[in-house]
């Protein structure tokens, strides 16, 4: 079996040595075989040589370097269409797994016949070397892999999906430049069951000039029209909707926050996020056509048709 990992890289000189060492030190059983998938979106570094450089001693190492810097969302998605695995493991190209990483995911959707797993992360300048025996109630299955998702707030790389799901959910939503929000829930409304693991899998860089996460207008915009995007299927449960709603709402009231905090406690957006936790039907399509038009002014966002 192959397996792919797809990798969004830009800028990312310091660290995508590191990356791709960690994937290429993956411990592996016979039956299974990687490639690695790079997309380089226009860096101004020395990014692609460094990748190219790779790819001298390990010929499962493909690059492709976007003509235009299109943001991480289009990225994956090239990465998947490039990509002729089984499984994919989506991963950014300044972060870290363990020597296991594979192994044992691969292991966890065999066992318990899952096409999607998910698992803790965190940031760390000295992640482990392997993931630790996971016991039987080390993992969360579930049968409504959408709601577990919203309620449980996942939104990193790192995990382990199936082709056939990826390309039935269309990957990340291009609409937006992040694919973090987006991705886990696509992907999560059309598989069946998930698995999560409840210890850490995937080990974040430190903060640096280029994290995305240091724009919190740019993740605060994503959110909204990601959550906005996912209210448009008409096959949602009751709770799905409620919790995508409730995200569009902490969405406005966290980037007023962010962008003018002493101001933002004394709004509207503020009374309509407290309102929601106890009451919970303070969403309205009214009150969105405003919101609409704020992240639609929004300063410093990358939006797609840029």
């Amino acid at each position: 079996m192959l397996i792919s990992y797809l990798v969004t890289v830009f800028n990312k000189e310091e660290s995508i040595s590191q990356t791709l060492l960690a994937i290429l030190a993956q411990n592996l059983p016979n039956n299974i075989s990687l490639e690695i998938v790079c997309v380089d979106d226009a860096s101004t570094d020395r990014s692609p040589h460094i990748i190219k450089e790779f790819q001298t001693n390990h010929p499962n190492i493909k690059l492709i370097i976007n003509k235009i810097n299109s943001g991480p969302s289009i990225s994956i998605n090239t990465a998947a269409r490039e990509a002729r695995g089984h499984l994919f493991f989506p991963i950014d190209g300044d972060d870290y797994i363990p020597q296991n990483h594979a192994d044992t995911l691969v292991k966890i959707s065999e066992k318990y016949n899952v096409e999607l797993i998910f698992g803790k992360s965190r940031r760390s300048n000295n992640p482990p070397k392997n993931i630790p025996e996971i016991k039987e109630n080390g993992i969360d299955l579930d049968d409504h892999p959408l709601e577990f998702c919203l309620k449980h707030k996942i939104c990193h790389m790192g995990f382990l999906v199936s082709a056939k799901i990826w390309h039935e959910a269309k990957g990340a939503y291009e609409a937006v430049f992040i694919q973090d929000q987006s991705l886990p829930m696509r992907l999560s409304h059309k598989c069946k069951r998930l698995a999560f693991i409840k210890q850490e899998i995937y080990f974040l860089s430190e903060r640096s000039k280029n994290n995305l996460s240091r724009n919190t207008n740019q993740q605060h915009h994503d959110r909204f029209f990601s959550c906005r995007d996912m209210l448009s299927i008409i096959d949602l449960s009751s709770a799905c909707k409620f919790f995508l709603k409730v995200q569009v709402i902490a969405s406005v009231w966290k980037c007023h926050r962010d962008n003018n905090f002493w101001k933002a406690l004394f709004s509207l957006n503020f009374l309509i996020y407290l309102s929601n936790k106890v009451l919970k039907t303070t969403y309205s399509e009214r009150r969105v056509l405003v919101w609409l038009e704020y992240f639609n002014k929004l300063d410093g966002v990358r939006r797609i048709s840029e």
